[in-house]
């Protein structure tokens, strides 16, 4: 009988979207069912609570997919047929509790730190079997009830069954069923994991746990997620990865972080001492950017294959290593979940992304494909650049009046004139496609002359925002570097990239250290 279930589960005449859906909708009703076995209030039941608490069984049923595909050594896509909807197991613990209690429940919770002590022999004994809670817990009963031991009794013996019928041997399912137990027992008390890592950095813990959870679960999920990815389909992921360009992205990440460090002195002392919810949304925007720069990589990717046959024959669509279609529908995927983990870093990062996404989409894309415009063309990249600063500024000042103005007229004149140089390598696609850029209206060796002069103008004017007289030194000499790395006759961009991100790191400690006096 579970044999002839766990072959339907498997069966590709289901969708696989329905299998997700499943496991989507197991969750929710298991979201609504808790609430009546711990009794809390609805209205304290928010939005935070609910992505916390779904994100939480998406980060564990990623880390059991991947177990089980350790073991098992079965295609991911089968294995995630049969855990996704096996979720639904979740609804009996509160159910379990509601029965055994008389309708009355029990208390759901984390383990954690000021609540509950000698954890080693929890892990020994089911959960702490027989052991109470601190004498200091409030709720004397809070922590890992009846129904969650009947619950992953259940998973547990599941786990078993499943490996046993797909060959696994009794060593191989005994270290795997032991591994998904440690699995979960380390999901539960996720709060000595987080303050740890608090406690590690010299951060204070967060005022309010549930955004906490959230977040960091949403990079646990990017992290999983990018492993299952490249478990499914290994060339895939590979031609992915290898055309993200991470020079570029490394530099908007960059742009974003020097927007943190701005902080005037309103700001200092909120950013120096941040909480780890603050630290987690930091890096779940930065996940966001990675997702909104790909989106963006793609969708050009999509209209410039003709180009790319030409100056770049490496890039997955004129290689043939992703079907056109299969990289389209892709690229949705990557926009939602860069808006989505946007979102989850509040108001702010959403509003970035979608302005990142908007730029470079008018940037690329008919029918304005403003790419084609000579020069001013750049200007929405320096945008995009400008945008990132000023969120990562807003962050943690959000008066708009306290930022350097002088910045703005650098971006918007300075930066378009310099990152010209994106252009020299894509010369002869850029002239084959009758796109008018500066490279192709003033020939390659003279524009190389032109946008080195652009670049180290660039470098002279930082200057003016670094008061030390030895750094600025070295930003002229960057600077008269970069000039003749770009007028080379055997150009290649990789060099002038890695200098100037070089700098861009040290131009970042230099604002820090200058803000932290």
């Amino acid at each position: 009988m579970l044999k002839n279930l766990i072959d339907r589960l498997e069966s590709k005449d289901v969708p696989f979207f329905w299998s997700v859906l499943t496991f989507v909708f197991a969750v929710t009703i298991r979201n609504f069912v808790e609430l009546f076995n711990t009794h809390e209030r609805i209205d304290l039941f928010g939005i935070a609570t609910l992505v916390h608490y779904s994100l939480f069984y998406g980060a564990l049923a990623l880390a059991l997919a991947v177990l089980l595909r350790r073991a098992t050594a079965l295609p991911i896509e089968r294995v995630l047929r049969v855990v996704l909807p096996s979720f639904v197991i979740v609804i009996t613990a509160p159910l379990f509790d509601l029965l055994i209690s008389g309708g009355s429940g029990f208390p759901m919770g984390y383990f954690g730190p000021e609540f509950h002590d000698r954890m080693f022999l929890r892990f020994l004994t089911f959960f702490g079997t027989g052991i109470p809670p601190a004498q200091h817990a409030p709720i004397p009963t809070m922590g890992i009830t009846p129904g969650i031991r009947i619950e992953v009794a259940f998973v547990l013996a599941g786990l078993t069954y499943y490996l046993r019928i797909k060959g696994a041997s009794w060593l191989r399912t005994v270290f795997s069923v032991f591994a998904g137990y440690s699995l979960i027992f380390a999901f539960v008390s996720a709060p000595f994991f987080l303050m740890g890592f608090s406690r590690l950095i010299g951060i204070y813990p967060p005022g309010d746990w549930s955004p906490t959870y959230a977040l960091a679960y949403a990079l646990l999920i990017a992290i999983l997620g990018g492993v299952l990815v490249c478990i499914w389909n290994r060339a895939f992921f590979l031609a992915l990865a290898r055309d993200f360009r991470w020079e570029r992205l490394l530099h908007f990440e960059l742009m974003f972080v020097l927007g943190i460090v701005m902080k005037p002195d309103q700001a200092r002392s909120a950013l120096e001492a941040p909480t780890l919810e603050t630290l987690l949304a930091y890096w779940v925007a930065g996940v966001a950017l990675a997702f909104a720069w790909l989106f963006s990589v793609m969708t050009n990717n999509l209209v410039d294959s003709g180009i790319d046959a030409i100056a770049n024959p490496g890039r997955p669509i004129p290689a043939g290593a992703i079907p056109p279609d299969r990289y389209k529908s892709t690229s949705w995927i990557v926009l939602g979940l860069a808006v989505s983990y946007a979102a989850l870093a509040g108001f702010y990062p959403l509003f970035m992304i979608l302005l990142f996404v908007g730029g470079y989409f008018l940037y690329s894309m008919p029918p304005l494909r403003l790419k084609t415009v000579p020069f001013f063309s750049k200007v929405i990249i320096a945008f995009n650049s400008l945008t990132l600063v000023i969120f990562g500024f807003v962050s943690h000042s959000p008066d708009l009046e306290l930022f350097p103005k002088p910045l703005i007229v650098f971006f918007l004149v300075g930066m378009t004139a310099a990152i010209q140089f994106i252009d020299l390598k894509d010369y002869e696609g850029d002239r084959a496609e009758g796109i008018r850029t500066l490279p192709v209206l003033l020939g390659l060796r003279r524009s190389q002359f032109v946008i080195g002069v652009f670049v180290a103008l660039g470098y002279f004017g930082i200057t003016t925002r670094i008061p030390d007289k030895t750094t600025s030194a070295l930003f002229v000499l960057v600077g008269l570097v970069q000039f003749l790395l770009i007028i080379r006759k055997k150009y290649t961009e990789k060099p002038v990239f890695l200098l100037y991100l070089a700098s861009l790191v040290y131009f970042i400690h230099t604002v820090w250290s200058q803000s932290a006096k």
